[in-house]
């Protein structure tokens, strides 16, 4: 029996013949790849990264020297890793459940710099500084056989029970959706990217490809 079969999402209903096939994992696989993964997350945080401005003083704190900063701000994204096939889980030991597999776990760094003048009195001085960084996580979740968008939405709310913190949730196809489909995606917070040439290129060159990694043989 293959392990998506003993999920609690399989025992609810839920079946996914995609967890069976090549093409899905090659999906998988190109996500997950360095060059999509950054294009992916640029494409998702873009209304966070670039460049802002920046300003702070400490004139509402007493007994203490007053400072003004002015300058600009760069926000950027950074993949720090992809996980495929992340198991999701409750309980322990023996009352350990799978509730099901991420397809991809992307985790995602967030972080600021400021490049500005630090004024003290009448004193300008030039200031670089780290302003803040964050850690998010994105689930991508996989299909390349159109699904009704009902069982995909009961997917997204099952594992969102068991994964709180996500900060943003994927639906990759390989197929065109409905516009009224990625409407509806879009409204429950569920961004839709579509799998296109890009993807159907690489894909077969990865079957083409002839293996070039050595086995280790005992």
């Amino acid at each position: 029996m293959h392990s998506h079969d003993r999920t609690l999402l399989s025992r609810l209903g839920f079946q996914d013949p995609d967890h069976k096939s090549s093409k899905h994992d090659l999906a998988c696989q190109y996500l997950a790849a360095p060059e999509q993964a950054r294009r992916l997350a640029d494409i998702l945080f873009s209304s966070t990264t670039g460049v802002r401005p920046y300003a702070d003083d400490n004139s509402w704190e007493k007994g203490v020297e007053q400072y003004k900063i002015v300058g600009q701000e760069t926000v950027s994204v950074r993949v720090m890793g992809t996980c495929l096939e992340f198991p999701l889980t409750k309980g322990q030991a023996q009352y350990l459940t799978v509730i099901g597999f991420l397809d991809v776990l992307m985790e995602v760094r967030l972080s600021g710099k400021m490049d500005g003048m630090k004024l003290v009195g009448t004193v300008e001085t030039p200031i670089q500084q780290n302003t803040h960084w964050s850690d998010q996580n994105v689930v991508i979740e996989v299909k390349t056989q159109a699904m009704p968008v009902g069982d995909i939405l009961r997917q997204f709310r099952l594992y969102g029970q068991y994964f709180p913190g996500v900060s943003k949730w994927v639906l990759a196809t390989t197929y065109r959706m409905s516009d009224i489909d990625k409407n509806t995606l879009k409204a429950e917070g569920i961004t839709h990217i579509r799998l296109g040439e890009s993807f159907a290129s690489w894909a077969a060159r990865m079957s083409d490809s002839k293996d070039t990694c050595e086995d280790v043989e005992i």
